[in-house]
C-alpha cells in the first residue's frame, strides 16, 4: 500500500491545502508538492490560480471556478501518483443447465480499488479474463462488462456481497469485502454480458445472448442458472486467448465494427474478454 502526504505554505488541516476562504492574492502564489513515499514525485505550481491573475477585483467572481479547478488538479495528481488502493481477487463461476447436466466455467479476477476522487467517484480497475463455459453447440462467454455499462469486473464482487458490506467509508467497505469467506450470488440485474461466436474463428460472428434465452444460441434445453462470486487468493486466470478468434488488424473485425450502428451491443473489443495484462 502506498502512503502520501502534501506540503505547502498556507496549508489547512493535515497538510491539505484549503483555499475555500483564502484571499485570491494568496491563492495565486500557492505552490503545493505531493510526494509518494515509494519515491515517485509530482509537483503542482498553482501559480496565479492556474493561469488566472486575479489582481483585478472585477475578476474575483471567477474565484469559485478557480477553486474547483485547483481541487480537480490536485485530485488528478493524487490519482497519477498512484493513490492509496486496496487489492483483492475473486473467482467468478458461471453455471448453465443442459440436458446432459450442469456445466460451469470460472475465472479469477484481480481488482485494484482506489478511494473516491474529489468528485466523489471511486475507481476499480480489473485484471483478468471473461468466463468461458463449454456447452453443446459452442462456448458461452461471460464478459468483463455488463450489458448496459463497460464497468463490470471491477464491481462484480461488490454487487454480490453488497448486503454484507458497510455503507459509507470506502476503505471499511473494501476491507470487509476482502474478509468474506462464503460465496455469494451475483444479482441478476448485474450479470455480465453473455455472448457466443457462431464461427469460433471469426470475431465478426459474435452474438449477444439474453440470460433468459440461452436456447436461442445453443439449442433447446440450455438454460442459464447463476453466477457465483467467491473471494480468493488464487492466481489470476490467463487461459482465454487460445479460445478466442482474432480481433487484430487484418481480421476484418475493426472494419466490421465501424459498419455497425453506434448503439449495437456487438460493438465489443478484446478488452471485454481480457483486460489489465
Amino acid at each position: 500500500m502506498k502512503s502520501y502526504f502534501a506540503s505547502g505554505n498556507g496549508s489547512g488541516m493535515d497538510g491539505i491545502v484549503d483555499v475555500r476562504y483564502r484571499p485570491i492574492a494568496d491563492i495565486r502564489r500557492e505552490t503545493v508538492s505531493w510526494r509518494c513515499v515509494e519515491g515517485s514525485k509530482a509537483e503542482i505550481g498553482v501559480n496565479r490560480a492556474l493561469g488566472f491573475g486575479f489582481r483585478d477585483r472585477r475578476l474575483r467572481p471567477f474565484a469559485g471556478v478557480v477553486r474547483i479547478a485547483v481541487s480537480i488538479a490536485l485530485g488528478l495528481l493524487l490519482v497519477a501518483c498512484g493513490g492509496e488502493s486496496e487489492t483483492y481477487r475473486y473467482r467468478m463461476t458461471v453455471y448453465v443447465d443442459t440436458p446432459a447436466g450442469p456445466r460451469s466455467g470460472s475465472s479469477v479476477i484481480e481488482v485494484v480499488s482506489s478511494p473516491p476522487d474529489p468528485m466523489g467517484s471511486s475507481h476499480a480497475d480489473a485484471r483478468g479474463e471473461a468466463v468461458a463455459v463449454d456447452l453443446p453447440g459452442g462456448t458461452l462467454f461471460a464478459l468483463l462488462r455488463r450489458p448496459t455499462s463497460p464497468d463490470g469486473a471491477g464491481l462484480y464482487a461488490e454487487y454480490a456481497y453488497g448486503g454484507a458490506l458497510p455503507n459509507g467509508d470506502w476503505r471499511l467497505r473494501i476491507e470487509a469485502l476482502k474478509r468474506q469467506a462464503q460465496p455469494a450470488l451475483l444479482p441478476r440485474e448485474e450479470l455480465p454480458m453473455l455472448v457466443r461466436f457462431r464461427d469460433p474463428a471469426d470475431a465478426r460472428t459474435i452474438e449477444v445472448l439474453s440470460p433468459s434465452d440461452l436456447a436461442a444460441g445453443f439449442g433447446s434445453g440450455i438454460r442459464f442458472s447463476r453466477v457465483v462470486i467467491q473471494v480468493t487468493n488464487d492466481p489470476v486466470s490467463e487461459t482465454i486467448v487460445s479460445r478466442l478468434p482474432s480481433f487484430r488488424p487484418g481480421s476484418g473485425y475493426a472494419e466490421w465494427i465501424r459498419s455497425l450502428d453506434v448503439n449495437d451491443p456487438r460493438r465489443l473489443s478484446i478488452q471485454d474478454f481480457r483486460s489489465g495484462f
